[in-house]
């Protein structure tokens, strides 16, 4: 039965090469359903190490969009429920009825299922999102907005100051500089809200959260740095 097995199989993926509009739909059927030698799986935003991190990704503009799609295309392909599609229970998806469903549809709506399917497995810290926040011209002052979180994980304190001159100025960094990361925090804190006689500084957008990251100072090792340095030529 292997022998059979292995000459049917190589008979229709030679003819199926020849019908990329059917391979595209079984493509997506498989990796929702898990069928197969498909293993995808989503990136678990839900999982960060600090609950502040997982609270205000949830509360960004960018989750929301990604929430409502999520649902339109689980309507789009008649699933139940909700969250991840990549995260089924194996076999809770049956894919010969996905299968089907996808038949049905347009190659708009396909394609549509397939780029949902992208985003929702794009890895956080890899190179695959600095390459597209590149193409795609990313802006993030769209997508974020200074809050608690950001300012409360900051620990380093040259950066801190760094964020602190591009806020409030040269001088007031400088008068801050020995100060405790905590205070020069609570500088930063009062330019973003104009408050403490400092005036409101609107979209600022620090340098690691922009693309291509930056940094605030001049050591080594930031991941979406390097990253980023060891494509771009090839995206230039």
């Amino acid at each position: 039965m292997r022998y059979i097995d292995l000459h049917r199989q190589s008979a229709v993926r030679a003819v199926l090469l020849k019908s990329p509009q059917i391979a595209l739909r079984l493509l997506a059927a498989s990796v929702i359903s898990r069928d197969g030698l498909w293993l995808a799986r989503p990136e678990m935003q839900g999982s960060a190490r600090h609950e502040a991190t997982a609270s205000s990704i949830v509360a960004g503009k960018a989750s929301g969009v990604f929430a409502a799609e999520q649902s339109e295309v689980r309507m789009l392909l008649g699933l139940s429920g909700v969250g991840y599609l990549t995260a089924a229970e194996y076999g809770s998806v049956n894919l010969p009825k996905l299968f089907a469903k996808l038949l049905t549809l347009p190659d708009d709506d396909v394609l549509r299922v397939l780029t949902f399917l992208m985003a929702e497995t794009l890895p956080a810290g890899s190179e695959a999102v600095e390459i597209l926040g590149h193409l795609l011209a990313v802006d993030m002052r769209e997508w974020w907005t200074p809050d608690e979180a950001f300012l409360d994980l900051l620990r380093d304190k040259p950066a801190i100051n760094a964020m602190l001159a591009e806020l409030a100025g040269k001088q007031a960094a400088h008068i801050h500089v020995a100060k405790t990361a905590a205070v020069q925090k609570g500088a930063i804190r009062h330019c973003l809200a104009g408050t403490g006689g400092r005036t409101k500084v609107e979209g600022w957008l620090p340098r690691y959260l922009g693309f291509p990251m930056q940094s605030y100072t001049k050591r080594k090792g930031l991941r979406a740095v390097d990253n980023w340095n060891a494509v771009k030529k090839l995206f230039s």
